[in-house]
């Protein structure tokens, strides 16, 4: 699984999550195993202004969730018809204690 988690900081999985898409400088990804972090990738976030690039991207990467405390900016219809899950976190923080949230189920799904 690849869950993709936009941050304001290159620095891993230690980044801090972007409040909103248009704020994250970066996309962290996360590639996960039996809920281990087996790999992390960061890019620079040139898609947020162009919906269809942004969903092309996702599906081409095959990721299959982003996590972000406001989904008001993505194009939510576009990512669930692409089969791509997006969850909300209550507030901005490490990508690292977003993924536990994630694990332990306590993100809304959007």
């Amino acid at each position: 699984m690849r869950i993709v988690f936009p941050t304001t900081e290159n620095m891993s999985y230690m980044s801090h999550s972007a409040s909103d898409i248009n704020e994250a400088k970066y996309l962290t990804v996360l590639d996960i195993q039996n809920q281990d972090i087996v790999g992390v990738e960061t890019i620079k976030n040139y898609f947020a202004s162009n919906n269809e690039d942004f969903v092309q991207t996702f599906k081409e990467n095959q990721y299959e969730a982003i996590v972000i405390p406001q989904s008001a900016s993505l194009p939510l219809n576009e990512l669930k018809n692409a089969g791509i899950n997006v969850y909300t976190d209550s507030q901005s923080q490490l990508v690292l204690s977003a993924f536990n949230d994630f694990l332990n189920q306590k993100l809304a799904l959007a």
